[in-house]
């Protein structure tokens, strides 16, 4: 767990740090950043609620919360994808006809 968290902090320091420089250089954000955002957005929210159940349900509600957290993982992962690749992909096949 220890190796885990220290790679997610390094990795975010990575990105603070590409932000810093990119935003020094004058790079302009994506198109993307409203849709980025709402993923984060919905990644925070469903995270938190699955936290929040982990610590509600017991041990003995081994099932419930086996479902409560595959539900608060699999829905932002989807919604992610969905949101960032969907128009992507249909735009890059409808350029092509």
């Amino acid at each position: 767990v220890g190796s885990d968290l220290r790679l997610q902090g390094n990795s975010v320091a990575v990105w603070l740090i590409s932000l810093l420089r990119d935003k020094e250089r004058g790079v302009r954000p994506s198109k993307d950043s409203r849709v980025i955002g709402i993923c984060v957005y919905n990644v925070v929210v469903l995270s938190t609620i699955g936290a929040f159940l982990a610590l509600i349900l017991n041990t003995e509600q081994y099932e419930q919360l086996y479902a409560a957290l595959s539900v608060c993982i699999t829905i932002p992962a989807t919604a992610t994808i969905s949101l960032i690749f969907i128009p992507k992909v249909t735009k890059s096949l409808f350029t092509c006809v």
